[in-house]
């Protein structure tokens, strides 16, 4: 894709939605966790991506989460879940394409349908928000192996973390394994001296 932003561009949109560094550092990191994990995917994995595009969209995927987290960096759960389609409108407003809109609704998880709205009493618009294109898919698949407590995810812990949700969607985490594999977050955490659940 041509006319990317420019990652100063994309600080600039981080530092103008936080509420404070708190917030900014805790996204923004999370943010660039979430490129370099995707990145990995790619190299290791010796997929046909354009690296330059999946860095931008994984740098802006989570912008629609400041408004769900204080200035002291306290989250509303309550309400979190709505991150990704807030993220859409706010990029939509911004003037950013599409795709990347569609990027930001759908990496919620690892996929949320109307069903599952109308079972969990859900504060989303009925739709179904499901990765459909590899980008979508890679994006998401990576967002799972950090969390902004900060801290980050082994396959295994991400993998009866979502049990609750139902064996189907710990069959969509595994089938996002087999296409992608499962990335070496441990080198990660120790570069960002975070903990890893296991």
């Amino acid at each position: 894709m041509n006319n990317l932003p420019t990652i100063r561009e994309i600080e600039l949109l981080h530092r103008k939605y936080a509420k404070s560094e708190i917030a900014y550092k805790l996204v923004y990191t999370h943010s660039q966790i979430v490129a370099e994990i995707s990145k990995q995917i790619i190299r290791n994995k010796n997929l046909n991506l354009d690296s330059n595009f999946i860095e931008v969209a994984a740098l802006l995927h989570d912008i629609g989460a400041y408004t769900y987290i204080s200035a002291d960096g306290i989250f509303d759960t309550s309400k979190y879940i709505c991150h990704g389609i807030t993220g859409s409108k706010i990029l939509k407003k911004e003037g950013f394409d599409e795709v990347f809109c569609r990027i930001c609704a759908r990496h919620t998880g690892v996929g949320i349908t109307k069903e599952n709205i109308l079972d969990d009493n859900l504060p989303l618009p009925l739709n179904d928000y499901l990765a459909e294109t590899i980008e979508e898919k890679l994006i998401m698949y990576s967002d799972k192996f950090h969390s902004k407590n900060p801290c980050f995810n082994s396959f295994l812990w991400y993998s009866n973390h979502i049990r609750k949700f139902g064996k189907n969607k710990v069959l969509r985490f595994k089938q996002f394994a087999k296409e992608f594999g499962i990335p070496n977050v441990k080198i990660l955490a120790g570069r960002y001296s975070m903990p890893l659940n296991q």
